[in-house]
């Protein structure tokens, strides 16, 4: 094991020597002793595995989780600067509701409490749909659960209707209760479930994209962007569904500025700025509404670019100017005339690396190396994956240096192989490229991307298909919690919600 982990590692060194910036992310989890583990990544934007930070919570401080990162940091650049046999292992480490109980849940949970309720719904689905459906009440994200339990239920809404009546007219010994009866019934009940998937749906393919790869840092500030135009043109047939009016409008938008708040850098809106891919859309909504839609609470565009920038020149004031002149003339180009960034759908720390010096020449490096950075902390989660996949039930007892040995050969092998695309050519950042723009509805927008037979975007149905085969051949209670959500099972999210 010690071999095969020198040998990964050796390979991780190499290929973040050659990256152009290094971020480091954090992500917690429980162990199987149900222990705090946190792992520690270095992104670049491909996520490697380094080590493991074992967290008594009672007794940890922040100093003493900021003692431990820089410590990690400083042996992976010695490692990089003078080359090691692998990454250093810390010697001597110590032990360092999905969803409220809401109307629509309490309807799925009774018709998947009753094996004859499964059995009558999967008749009835059979006689108006020529197929069965799985009623779904968990998913992997807890945005996701509620979207796809209110899109399904939407979609076998004549059989779920149609159960009260089956019931009463077989010789089946169900007893349904009158306050599900009263609700399937109920128009009003099934107007808020269609409204509740409208308003969650846009929201849902940002943050899909978000926790993918493939997502930019760019691409943070903009998929806020988009979920706020999202809520304030919610159709008012929509708004009357959920019962929303001004008010409510405005709390939505205060919680979407709070919570970029949270993770917010003057970083994240430069990245905006300067990418090309959003100039359209950046230009489209201030028309439309004003500057400030595009702030999102955190004051000036340029202003937060430029704070950014300052940051960046690290008190050297002559290229602390050159960045700002630079930055200037990006900003102020024609957006069709100039041909070093012509091809938007291009990853912008590849465009900005390949720029035109006599223009960019102090910008290019910092910003190639700003449009590197994870959008996410996607590296981490899968990180967890393969740590459960080491530190499993049936090998408890492991040390943490094997876990963490095991968990780095597992996760960095497969990330090593991993090749992140150069372009952006998917419907969901096509959508984003030409958000507001005259003609284009928000929602029509979503409904037109990926109708062809060759588009990578297949249809619910078609993403569907393996819940509903396993539920099938298995039943509902006989399926594995980690059948259903491993990465090969069920297929990615924005799939689903974007076509």
């Amino acid at each position: 094991m010690r071999a095969e982990y020198k040998t990964v590692m050796d390979e991780v060194l190499g290929v973040i020597r050659q990256q152009r910036l290094i971020c480091f992310t954090l992500d917690g989890a429980t162990d199987v002793q149900g222990k705090q583990v946190i792992n520690m990544m270095a992104c670049g934007p491909i996520a490697f595995f380094l080590e493991h930070f074992t967290m008594e919570l009672r007794r940890e401080s922040a100093s003493n989780l900021l003692e431990k990162l820089l410590s990690a940091k400083l042996r992976l650049l010695n490692c990089i600067r003078d080359p090691a046999p692998g990454f250093i292992l810390a010697s001597g480490e110590g032990d360092v509701e999905i969803v409220e109980e809401g109307q629509i849940i309490y309807m799925v949970q009774t018709l998947k409490s009753s094996h004859l309720l499964i059995q009558l719904f999967d008749k009835l689905c059979i006689e108006k749909y020529q197929n069965t459906y799985a009623l779904i009440l968990f998913m992997k994200t807890r945005w996701g659960t509620v979207f796809y339990i209110a899109q399904r239920a939407n979609k076998v809404k004549a059989a779920i209707t149609a159960l009260p009546s089956e019931i009463l007219y077989s010789e089946l010994d169900i007893d349904l209760p009158e306050e599900l009866k009263t609700l399937v019934a109920d128009a009003s009940y099934w107007k808020g479930v269609t409204g509740l998937e409208s308003l969650l749906k846009t929201i849902c393919s940002c943050l899909t994209y978000l926790e993918g790869d493939e997502a930019t840092f760019s691409s943070v500030h903009a998929c806020f962007v988009a979920i706020k135009l999202h809520i304030v043109t919610l159709p008012t047939s929509v708004r009357s569904a959920l019962y929303n009016d001004d008010t409510a409008i405005e709390k939505m938008i205060s919680l979407l500025h709070h919570r970029l708040a949270t993770i917010y850098l003057e970083a994240h809106c430069l990245a905006f700025a300067t990418d090309p891919l959003f100039g359209s859309m950046r230009a489209a909504i201030t028309a439309k509404y004003d500057g400030a839609f595009l702030e999102l609470g955190k004051g000036s565009i340029n202003q937060q670019s430029k704070a950014a920038l300052f940051r960046i020149a690290a008190g050297n004031d002559e290229l602390c100017r050159q960045l700002y002149t630079e930055y200037g003339r990006y900003v102020m180009r024609p957006l069709n005339a100039d041909h070093d960034f012509e091809e938007v759908l291009f990853k912008p720390s590849e465009l900005w690396s390949l720029c035109d010096d006599s223009s960019y020449g102090s910008l290019k490096g910092p910003l190639s190396a700003v449009h590197c950075n994870p959008a996410g902390a996607v590296g981490g989660e899968r990180n967890h994956k393969a740590d459960k996949r080491v530190h499993c039930r049936t090998r408890s007892r492991m040390g943490t240096n094997k876990v963490e040995t095991g968990t780095a050969i597992l996760l960095n092998a497969k990330q090593l192989d991993r090749r992140l695309s150069l372009t952006r050519d998917t419907p969901f950042c096509h959508w984003l490229h030409r958000l507001a723009e005259p003609g284009e509805d928000d929602d029509a927008a979503e409904g037109e991307t990926g109708s062809g037979e060759d588009d990578e975007i297949g249809n619910d149905d078609d993403i569907m298909w393996e819940f509903d085969r396993i539920d099938l051949q298995l039943g509902v209670g006989n399926i594995d919690d980690a059948l259903l959500f491993e990465e090969e099972v069920m297929l990615e999210e924005g799939n689903v919600v974007f076509d």
